[in-house]
């Protein structure tokens, strides 16, 4: 990805996750703007460190969509996985009783990685940008992470 990387660096990504086995995809809505090298890697980082969380979480197959969708002043970026499902679908074919399980399990496996150092990291680099991530769970389903920047394009004109 080079010295920074940059959203369109996002691509390549989305082609090694189906490579790793992922059923990855990108999608985009409205209009996109342009954005500065900081806010770049900022949006490069939060989604770089999602599909992470997801290959070292997540069994091969489970469905990952990286959401772009920008309005005129700003961008929500989410990213989605449905690991516990595909996780728990496996298990039942093992013949392996589900019913036991508490979902609180696979919650605790999944977000511990995520909700810990490095979310906190996502967090610091997004309010820059007046931004917030946030991770929550699908019980079920997976993980959604979402980012808001509602007034991106406001504050990189204040920092020129």
């Amino acid at each position: 990805a080079g010295v920074s990387s940059r959203i369109s660096d996002i691509d390549a990504l989305i082609i090694a996750y189906r490579e790793f086995g992922f059923n990855a995809e990108l999608r985009t809505e409205g209009e996109p703007f342009e954005l500065d090298e900081g806010a770049e890697l900022c949006l490069y980082k939060i989604v770089f460190e999602s599909l992470e969380n997801i290959r070292k979480h997540c069994p091969q197959g489970t469905s990952i969509t990286v959401d772009f969708s920008w309005v005129p002043e700003g961008l929500q970026v989410l990213v989605k996985d449905n690991g516990i499902e595909v996780a728990n679908r496996a298990r039942t074919s093992l013949g392996e009783i589900v019913e036991g399980y508490d979902v609180s399990d696979d919650v605790d496996a999944l977000v511990a990685q995520i909700d810990g150092a490095t979310l906190s990291a996502l967090r610091e680099r997004a309010s820059l940008y007046e931004g917030n991530v946030e991770a929550t769970s699908i019980p079920g389903v997976g993980f959604t992470v979402s980012a808001i920047f509602p007034t991106l394009k406001a504050v990189m004109e204040q920092a020129r």
